[in-house]
């Protein structure tokens, strides 16, 4: 029996939460000739790759790869090359899918020709949704990634979803290995402007956990600095492959995101002297952002990408005081 779907699990310091992210996919009952978990270590210090070889043991379908450290990019990208699945879906490791999703998600896609499926994620202990599209599309109905864009947005992750891997090959997606923070922003808006059949399926899947010592926690002068190849790709991909003034919308939704982030984290961590770095590093490079995208944006944000066109200087200072 071929294999459906396909899960990839980036894993790296995650021994305390490994085991019921393993349980919460194999407590399903599921076939385990219809899907495939593929761990990929990545050079982890601790003792993650004991913990999924013990799996392994119980579990023909889970397949180990033991690689030197290079990154979450780099483990996805070696664990899509190694998979076998119809559809590619990303776990991390501590996080969880939910009781009872798995064969629904597996029924769902085996049935349908989207290029991406989207599910529903939730935040563990809050049971808050993590991107609340339901209501906001028709579920079920293809729609072009445009479209669906008009509709709901966008989202800054890849868990959460299943991709078509001739989709996925087509278009010769990849991780930027370069790219530290804001990677999963990238790579899903790339998918999304790509996608002729985007679904929206009313399933709830995925659970996540948000711990303190998570790479998104750790906010460092250095990371700042790397944050900016995030910028410098999204300026790229603008650049060769946006056709049309809404894709340039698209990506520039999520060139604005990016510049805040840096900035109200340098903010955060410099104080005042955030300004002096935020020049050094040349962010006005990445500006402005297209009319289209300002049309398209809440009055705040209209207000403030008005502001960060006209004069980043003032940007700065009024988000260095909003938040204070």
């Amino acid at each position: 029996m071929s294999k459906v779907l396909s899960l990839i699990l980036p894993i790296y310091n995650v021994e305390k939460y490994l085991a019921r992210c393993l349980d919460s996919i194999y407590s399903q009952g599921v076939n385990e000739n219809a899907y495939e978990v593929i761990a990929v270590i990545d050079g982890s210090p601790d003792n993650s790759i004991f913990i999924a070889k013990d799996y392994a043991l119980l579990h023909k379908n889970l397949v180990i790869i033991d690689k030197e450290n290079g990154g979450v990019s780099s483990a996805r990208n070696i664990g899509i090359e190694k998979s076998e699945g119809e559809y590619i879906m990303f776990v991390d490791p501590d996080d969880t899918l939910m009781p009872n999703s798995l064969q629904k998600v597996i029924d769902t896609i085996s049935f349908s020709n989207a290029d991406i499926a989207i599910f529903r994620a939730f935040n563990e202990g809050t049971n808050s949704e993590v991107s609340a599209w339901k209501g906001r599309i028709n579920e079920n109905i293809p729609y072009t990634g445009v479209e669906a864009y008009e509709k709901v947005g966008t989202q800054g992750f890849v868990w959460g979803a299943a991709y078509n891997r001739s989709f996925w090959h087509i278009n010769k997606f990849a991780f930027a290995l370069n790219v530290k923070n804001s990677e999963d922003s990238i790579l899903f808006i790339q998918c999304q402007i790509k996608a002729k059949q985007m679904m929206f399926c009313d399933i709830s899947l995925y659970s996540v956990l948000s711990r303190p010592e998570s790479a998104s926690h750790d906010i460092t002068p250095q990371r700042l600095t790397h944050w900016f190849e995030a910028l410098k790709l999204v300026k790229k991909i603008k650049k060769e492959e946006c056709k049309t003034p809404i894709e340039t919308a698209m990506l520039d939704g999520l060139n604005y995101s990016i510049i805040s982030s840096i900035t109200n984290n340098a903010i955060r961590v410099m104080g005042w002297k955030a300004k002096k770095f935020l020049y050094e590093h040349k962010i006005k490079e990445y500006l402005p952002i297209s009319k289209e995208n300002i049309k398209r944006s809440s009055i705040i944000n209209k207000i403030m990408k008005n502001i960060i066109n006209h004069s980043f200087m003032f940007f700065f200072i009024v988000t260095y005081f909003r938040g204070k």
